[in-house]
């Protein structure tokens, strides 16, 4: 241990793997080629959530929403559920009117959608 460096005071860490394995655990389902996707960014991720639905995945309507508030750039994200896939894009369950995800929104549109299907190994 280095003398320049005070002490450690971890409370959690968290490599992955095991006491035998120290690497995380490696996802080997599948890859991913371009020549698989679809033109369309939304026919694609229908096929890809069909293919959850079918495989069985554990709530896979369930995803991460994340803003960023103008002018302060502060970011947020938390967890929703999409309600719905149209061709102007996704639909989430949210109180629109008073909620902080709606403010951010009125301040900055630009907002990402992140699901997560373990059971897949896809994200």
């Amino acid at each position: 241990m280095s003398t320049s460096q005070p002490p450690s005071n971890k409370r959690i860490f968290a490599p992955g793997g095991t006491d035998t394995v120290p690497q995380a655990e490696q996802y080997t389902k599948g890859s991913l080629d371009a020549s698989q996707l679809s033109h369309d960014p939304l026919a694609q991720f229908h096929t890809w959530f069909e293919h959850a639905r079918s495989a069985s995945v554990h709530q896979p309507e369930t995803v991460t929403l994340s803003t960023a508030a103008l002018p302060s750039g502060r970011v947020s994200a938390r967890m929703v559920y999409m309600k719905e896939l149209d061709d102007r894009g996704f639909v989430v369950y949210s109180n629109w009117g008073t909620s902080r995800k709606a403010a951010d929104v009125r301040s900055n549109p630009q907002a990402a959608l992140t699901f997560w299907w373990h059971e897949l190994e896809r994200q």
